[in-house]
């Protein structure tokens, strides 16, 4: 009852704008900075696990270059926890260099047979920021029905960069995909329907061929809206909740009577 009271309380934020370039966040206290620096400089130093995702964990919100630089060494980390917290970190992180090095995690491995849900996420964490810079690394190709969780993911990071080409690389998959019961269209259609919506206020439902109508007679005159529309209602709902900072969901959660911390840091 919670976790469906959270959700519908989410949908009542104000939807992000990921279209416009990251406000550079107020410059945390130098002390802060050295603490966050010394603890994760340590902590990689020294080698054990635990010591580098608390140290990861603690720095999390401390917005500064060096700190993003020190986060990003744990995305190589031999061991997944250390990768797991540092690709959570880097996601919520607001310093405007974060992206950048989700960006290039993923150029370096978006290729590699690594493990599809480890994929999945580096790649909600590049849409998280919902930069421009980051449309190459999610656009082209054809999607990989045996890639089931990093395709799904590719398809709702589009929807999260406001950005006309991102509808045109949505079309494009869409068109790959193709439809039929079975096909890969298929399994992605909820997926397709979502982004596309969030990114044109649009809904033409689960059906390839209402889009690619859609696509024909608006592709010319396309203008995104500057935030996601609040109908169908259900959309709305889904969409915040998986895009949801920690810090939104703390405060839901503190609205809702579970106090704060209680739950992830975030939802994809």
């Amino acid at each position: 009852m919670a976790t469906a009271l959270l959700t519908l309380l989410l949908a009542l934020l104000p939807a992000p704008r990921p279209q416009d370039p990251a406000p550079t966040p107020p410059a945390p206290a130098p002390e802060v900075v050295e603490a966050a620096v010394e603890g994760l400089e340590k902590a990689f130093a020294k080698g054990e696990a635990g010591e580098r995702v608390r140290a990861i964990e603690a720095a999390a919100e401390v917005a500064d270059a060096k700190v993003v630089d020190l986060l990003a060494r744990g995305l190589d980390d031999k061991e997944l926890e250390v990768r797991s917290a540092a690709l959570e970190a880097l996601r919520f992180q607001e310093h405007p260099s974060a992206v950048d090095a989700l960006n290039k995690c993923l150029r370096k491995k978006g290729h590699q047979k690594i493990d599809d849900k480890e994929l999945a996420a580096l790649i909600l964490a590049v849409g998280q920021h919902g930069s421009a810079t980051s449309l190459g690394l999610l656009s082209g190709g054809a999607l990989d029905r045996t890639r089931e969780h990093s395709t799904r993911a590719r398809i709702q990071a589009l929807g999260h960069v406001r950005d006309p080409r991102s509808v045109e690389e949505l079309i494009a998959l869409m068109n790959k995909a193709g439809g039929g019961r079975g096909g890969a269209g298929s399994l992605f259609d909820r997926d397709f329907r979502l982004s596309l919506w969030a990114l044109t206020g649009t809904d033409e439902g689960g059906a390839r061929e209402s889009w690619m109508r859609w696509w024909n007679d608006n592709k010319h005159t396309l203008e995104l809206p500057d935030e996601p529309a609040e109908t169908p209602r259900a959309l709305a709902v889904q969409w915040r909740a998986m895009w949801a900072t920690p810090r939104e969901r703390q405060r839901e959660r503190h609205k809702d009577g579970n106090g704060p911390g209680r739950g992830r840091r975030g939802g994809s």
